[in-house]
């Protein structure tokens, strides 16, 4: 089993949730579908959706299983009440309308279901995108900029720093859509009855060191879970 669906299933197991193979699952932002094809490969139910207009390729073998997001207007494909379990990774992030996203993540699940998000922290050290300190904090060419100089650039990315900076900029600007705590929880409470942050699930169910010691940490201080929350990732369980 993949760390990732290990870690899904383990945070959904410390909610009380045990995720079973008749109950119906979709991953929504699915990419190229690996996640969804190891867990059809396991016989979960699981349906997956992406955006089409992102490049992403499908793999052929799981195909049967993805719709693509209708985007214009927004919609997931999927009647209503259909999903005992929604979930996405790194991928709320870049939703530019969240107020729809989570309209339509809600419509589709299931009355009592769950749905888990993880996504970057706006506040993040290093921003993930473009590998820059505080990048999605400070977003202009200039700081940008002033990074590239120092060589803080993602894995491969060449040009001039002026180049670098106008790449992030544009990166920055149009592919993501950071949002605080305070401004997520206009979106959560308007279309879910209950929402809560579990970093410590996240932590505890995580893999690599930084993640045990956290978590080791976090169980005598449990304000750390919150720290690593605003600091680095969101992880937000959703119930209807």
């Amino acid at each position: 089993m993949s760390k990732i669906l290990e870690l899904y299933l383990g945070m959904l197991s410390d909610e009380g949730v045990k995720l079973t193979k008749d109950m119906a699952v979709l991953e929504v932002g699915c990419g190229k579908g690996n996640l969804l094809f190891e867990m059809n490969e396991k016989g979960y139910n699981v349906k997956g959706t992406d955006l089409v207009s992102y490049g992403y390729e499908v793999r052929e073998d799981i195909k049967n299983k993805f719709l693509p997001i209708i985007e214009d207007p927004y919609e997931i494909p999927f009647p209503d009440n259909s999903f005992d379990f929604v979930f996405s990774n790194q991928v709320v992030e870049h939703v530019q309308d969240l107020d729809v996203f989570f309209k339509q993540s809600s419509r589709v699940l299931k009355k009592g279901g769950c749905s888990i998000h993880v996504f970057p922290s706006k506040y993040r050290i290093i921003e993930p995108h473009i590998n820059v300190p505080f990048g999605g904090v400070f977003t202009s060419e200039r700081y940008y900029k002033i990074w590239a100089n120092l060589g803080f650039r993602y894995v491969g990315q060449s040009g001039t720093a002026a180049e670098v900076a106008l790449e992030n900029f544009g990166l920055i600007d149009k592919r993501t859509n950071y949002k605080t705590r305070a401004q997520m929880q206009v979106f959560l409470k308007k279309h879910f009855n209950h929402y809560k942050y579990i970093e410590h699930s996240f932590l505890r169910r995580g893999f690599g060191r930084a993640s045990n010691y956290l978590s080791g940490i976090s169980n005598v201080i449990p304000a750390i879970s919150t720290i690593y929350g605003i600091l680095h990732t969101n992880v937000v369980l959703l119930t209807k």
